[in-house]
């Protein structure tokens, strides 16, 4: 899971999975009543999943290392608030 989400290495990139050609050119701007394209639903599930695994496993210092990465990620994620309160809300519980 390391691999997809960035979390504690040096890839720039929150999520690391393929996008189509046709969702690559597409902006928030160009299409405001536009649907999500599935590169960005799917960005959303594994950000989330990846979260709720640091959470079983109770692994802070990747919560900690992944925050950064959330919160610079509001253009490559549907629902970025839901994801950060996400975090925030798991560092805490996870936090002794």
């Amino acid at each position: 899971m390391d691999n997809i989400v960035g979390g504690a290495n040096k890839v720039k990139a929150l999520v690391s999975i393929w996008r189509p050609e046709f969702e690559r050119y597409l902006t928030i701007s160009s299409c405001l009543m536009c649907r999500s394209g599935r590169h960005f639903v799917y960005a959303y599930k594994y950000v989330m999943y990846y979260i709720h695994l640091l959470e079983i496993l109770k692994d802070r210092d990747t919560l900690r290392l992944i925050a950064p990465k959330i919160r610079k990620a509001s253009s490559s994620v549907v629902n970025h608030r839901k994801v950060w309160e996400y975090l925030c809300t798991t560092y805490l519980r996870v936090s002794p």
